[in-house]
């Protein structure tokens, strides 16, 4: 902030512009393409959210940067009374970037079946990047004031798919599904149905963040770095004997991330890949479209069913509980994790 008069705050400011056009940036005049922007404004997106590389996978600056990759398409916009025609965001000029560009790239974000949430959430992004685009005195600040008047799209928008309740997986079509698939990846699919983790979780596996110092239980420590981690919390997963097995090979082979790859910026397998290959299994075996993420559900359920349900019975009874949400609270889920774990995982 500047201080003084209006006067010299104003002379100062346009001091520290020329100063900041003269480092080799570009005025807000210039011809600057929507891909122009991305790289100034995720370099403001790694400082702004203290962003590490250990933290990076699950931090709003990767968000951020998923959002932007969105921009990369050709949509089509069909103006009143014109014939409709299409425009290839990425290209065009950033100045000329409207509310009706985003519109088109929200209704083709719709098309795609994807949630409410989701969508509402990239056109939040995208807008915070056009703000910062103009801070940085790369476009105009009508640009980003156009942007913010998007409607965001309601959950109950008949245009969006009926959101389908994700179920678990026959433990039969998961031994089809793991026959048909090839290292690593049938590595982390049995990984995923025995330990019932996310597969950011299993992907973000390092050797130095596994301790196999306990022979029957070793300890994946993941830190804050994971999806549940409001308030900094740190956590662990425990990997029993089942896990272990799995294990052996790919850490042993391993030098820093366990499921290591040359082709992704974050220096292992990527969720996609392992989404797409279940389910182009899925479609050769002539199963339904599974998801990586059902095999969460699956492992869950049947912690349930073989471990927890009678003892969560038993809990109800000692404890007075009508509900389960009401003993869950007194659960001690760290020490339940690590005796599921010796027995089942």
């Amino acid at each position: 902030m500047y201080r003084g008069t209006r006067e010299e705050a104003q002379r100062q400011c346009d001091l520290d512009f020329c100063a900041w056009v003269a480092g080799g940036h570009q005025r807000a005049d210039s011809a600057v393409l929507v891909r122009d922007i991305e790289k100034p404004v995720m370099d403001w997106a790694q400082s702004h959210y203290r962003v590490t590389p250990d933290s990076y996978n699950n931090s709003e600056a990767r968000s951020l940067a998923i959002a932007l990759e969105k921009l990369n398409t050709i949509v089509r916009i069909q103006l009143p009374g014109q014939q409709p025609k299409t425009v290839a965001l990425w290209t065009m000029k950033a100045e000329e970037f409207t509310r009706i560009h985003l519109r088109a790239l929200q209704d083709d974000l719709v098309r795609q079946s994807l949630s409410a949430s989701y969508i509402n959430a990239t056109m939040r992004r995208i807008v915070t990047a056009f703000e910062q685009a103009y801070l940085l005195g790369l476009i105009p600040e009508s640009i980003p004031d156009g942007l913010r008047k998007l409607r965001r799209i309601q959950k109950r928008d008949p245009r969006l798919a009926p959101k389908a309740s994700v179920t678990s997986l026959p433990d039969m079509h998961v031994q089809q599904i793991v026959s048909s698939l090839r290292s690593p990846i049938v590595d982390i699919v049995k990984l995923l149905r025995v330990t019932g983790m996310r597969v950011g979780e299993v992907l973000q596996m390092r050797t130095s963040s596994i301790d196999t110092s306990d022979s029957d239980v070793w300890v994946y420590n993941l830190g804050t770095n994971h999806k549940t981690s409001e308030g900094y919390q740190h956590k662990v997963i425990y990997l029993g004997p089942q896990a272990q097995e799995i294990l052996k090979l790919p850490l042993a082979q391993a030098t820093d991330f366990v499921w290591a790859s040359d082709k992704n910026p974050t220096g292992h397998v990527m969720p996609h890949t392992i989404r797409r290959a279940v389910q182009s299994a899925c479609k050769r075996l002539g199963l339904p479209a599974y998801t990586t993420h059902q095999l969460r559900h699956t492992a869950i359920t049947a912690a349930y069913r073989e471990a927890m349900a009678d003892s969560l019975a038993k809990a109800k009874a000692v404890g007075g509980h009508r509900s389960d949400s009401g003993v869950l609270a007194y659960i001690d889920r760290g020490s339940a994790a690590y005796e599921f774990a010796t027995k089942y995982g």
